[in-house]
């Protein structure tokens, strides 16, 4: 239909359907990703937000976005999750409540990320640090933070209960933001683990992605205060 009004024809093929196949049915142009017809278009040489990009879409979240919101039941009731959707095929959830870890991740809809019995979130708050405690409560997810003071199976050092994998992932963020500038979604947050009489360390973590691709960088910054 679109070749007899004298349009060409994209083929994506981050949906259904495959190479051979679009070609077969006549399509002028196959891609691979978002990024790749951003190119084919000239989207990739417009800057997020200027009045071009309008030419395109109706508004830049059909592209790119991240978005916060909070989950209203089960497990995770109450914690909040930052969504983000780079545009080149990758979207994953961030958890700002736990360590700013990455829950479930997903690319070209694929799920990459292992999630466990117990759900991909869980609430801070339902995390208890007995023994066996962390069996019920292990969510998995694409980045699991373990530490700050230990690693491995629960432990007593002395009078020092260290539990397992650490206490750092059942800590909330502090600051936390997110932004889109300079063609890349930006997500942050300071998590602080510290004890009355003894440690005082502070994890800044910031997870980062440039806009139309199919990567993320995480840039932590451990400090002990």
């Amino acid at each position: 239909g679109a070749h007899k009004n004298g349009i060409e024809v994209v083929g994506v093929l981050y949906g259904y359907g495959n190479r051979e196949e679009m070609e077969e049915y006549g399509a002028d142009y196959v891609v691979d990703t978002v990024k790749d017809l951003s190119n084919l278009l000239g989207l990739n040489k417009l800057q997020p937000g200027s009045p071009d990009m309008y030419r395109f879409v109706g508004s830049p979240e059909q592209l790119y976005s991240v978005k916060k919101y909070t989950l209203e039941e089960g497990k995770g009731k109450g914690s909040s999750i930052y969504r983000v959707i780079t545009g080149g095929a990758l979207e994953y959830d961030i958890t700002p409540d736990n360590a700013l870890d990455i829950a479930n991740l997903t690319y070209r809809g694929i799920n990459i990320s292992f999630i466990s019995k117990n759900g991909s979130v869980i609430s801070p708050y339902a995390h208890v640090n007995y023994e066996s405690e962390f069996d019920h409560t292990f969510p998995g997810g694409m980045l699991y933070t373990c530490g700050l003071l230990s690693t491995g199976g629960g432990t007593r050092d002395g009078n020092k209960w260290h539990p397992v994998h650490g206490r750092i992932h059942s800590i909330p963020g502090e600051n936390c933001s997110s932004i889109i500038e300079n063609g890349e979604i930006k997500v942050s947050a300071t998590m602080r683990e510290t004890s009355l009489f003894g440690h005082a360390l502070e994890l800044k973590r910031i997870i980062r992605s440039e806009i139309g691709s199919g990567k993320l960088v995480i840039e932590d910054e451990l400090t002990n205060l």
